[in-house]
Formats: structure tokens, C-alpha cells, sequence
């Protein structure tokens, strides 16, 4: 069976210079063979928009691009779409990526994350690169969040080991869901535990703290207390460097 496609969903506005850009954005990734959902090609007559656009985001896409400019950042619509990717990134690890179109005030939500840069100066056969990459590299994580709801518990073990090896920060929210209002089982989650101190962080200490104080299941206590302990000695070691 082949690997199901990585889709994007791109924001923008629809003042024409951002439009053609990502018109002319959404050809290039799909010569790279990734999918993208924009609201030119996917939404129609009697569809309604903001329906549509929900479920994309949560349902549909791997990956959420956000074109930036000043006219997207008063944009009702970009801000609107921008906030339920962050709801996704959150629990389901969606990737957000802004692409930087023309100058303007960055996010505070989006600070933390390097940005494509597409403005004029920048070659656009150039800077499709790193973006492609970073597409593929950030979808994979999501797809790897996205199996810790397998029914089987040794699939969610393993990806919860598979997200504390790759330190990503972005996997903090769903390893935070799954260890605190989803996980029924000890095991499982002596391994999120585990995963969540492997990230690291003052974000992984909160989490940690937070799951102490209302778990109960030995196994499941001793995971947190070990998870804690290496949390702390990477945080520390840290701040002595």
C-alpha cells in the first residue's frame, strides 16, 4: 500500500499579490508531491466556509501554512484559521509554519518557530527547499502523535518512546492529553511519563507535576518520580553550563 500523501492547508489573504503567491505556492508543493488544501480548489457553491475550513484543520491536513503580511495579521479569517491550528497543535501536534511573505510583526504565538522566508529579495526556487523539508519532517512527527490513540498498547509504548527521542517540543501537548485525560493504562503510562522528561523543559516539569498529583497507579507513579528526576538533572545541567 502506498504512503498516504502529507497535505497542507495554506492561510492567506485574498488581496491579489498574497493570492497569486499562494497559488503559485500550492503548484510547487504538489510538484513535490505534497497535497495542499486551499480554499480556491476545495470550498464551493453552498459549502459552508467556516464548516469546511474546521474540519481541514482538524480532520484533513498534516501540516498548516500560514502566508504572513500585514494585511493576513488583519485578516478575520487568517486569524480565525491561525487559532484552530493552535488548538491542533496543542493536543494533536499540527505542525504551524509561518511563510514569510512581506515584513510585519511576528505572532507571539509563532516567535518560537523559525519562519520561511519568501520575501522579495529571496529566490523562490531556493527557499521551497528548506520549506518542503520542514514539511516533511514536522508531518511525520504529527502522524507518529497520531498513533498514541492506537487501540494497542504496545503501539502507543512505542510512540511515546519514538516522540522522547526526538526531543521535539511540539509532542509536549499530545503526550500531555494522552498521559492526563486519556491513558487508562499503568504501563502506557509509566512510558509517556518517561517520553515527557526525555523532551525536557520547565513546559515537561509542569506536565509531570500536574499528573503527580492525581495519579494513584504505583507503576504509573514511578514512571512520573523517574521522568521528574531526569527533567530536573537536564534542566539543571543546563543552567550550569
Amino acid at each position: 500500500m502506498a504512503a498516504k500523501k502529507i497535505r497542507c492547508f495554506i492561510s492567506h489573504t485574498w488581496r491579489e499579490q498574497q493570492h497569486c503567491f499562494a497559488m503559485k505556492l500550492s503548484s510547487a508543493l504538489r510538484e513535490k508531491s505534497i497535497a495542499v488544501w486551499i480554499d480556491e480548489n476545495e470550498i464551493r457553491p453552498v459549502d459552508f466556509i467556516e464548516y469546511r475550513i474546521k474540519r481541514a484543520i482538524e480532520r484533513e491536513c498534516d501540516v498548516f501554512l500560514l502566508v504572513l503580511s500585514p494585511e493576513a495579521l488583519a485578516s478575520k479569517w487568517c486569524r480565525r484559521e491561525l487559532n484552530l491550528a493552535l488548538d491542533q497543535r496543542a493536543e494533536n501536534c499540527m505542525p504551524v509554519i509561518p511563510v514569510l511573505l512581506r515584513d510585519c510583526r511576528i505572532p507571539r504565538c509563532l516567535k518560537d518557530i523559525c519562519y520561511a522566508d519568501f520575501r522579495d529579495s529571496v529566490d523562490f526556487d531556493i527557499a521551497i527547499k528548506p520549506l518542503v523539508e520542514g514539511i516533511q519532517s514536522s508531518a511525520r512527527l504529527k502522524r507518529i502523535c497520531g498513533r498514541l490513540s492506537s487501540p494497542r498498547p504496545r503501539e502507543r509504548m512505542k510512540s511515546s518512546k519514538e516522540l522522547g527521542d526526538s526531543g521535539n517540543p511540539l509532542a509536549l501537548g499530545p503526550l500531555k492529553y494522552r498521559l492526563l485525560f486519556r491513558e487508562l493504562d499503568g504501563e502506557v503510562k509509566h512510558y509517556l511519563a518517561l517520553a515527557i522528561s526525555q523532551i525536557g523543559g520547565i513546559k515537561a516539569i509542569e506536565i509531570l507535576s500536574q499528573a503527580m498529583m492525581v495519579e494513584e497507579e504505583p507503576l504509573t507513579r514511578q514512571g512520573i518520580i523517574w521522568g521528574m528526576i531526569e527533567a530536573l538533572e537536564k534542566l539543571y545541567g543546563k543552567k550550569k553550563k
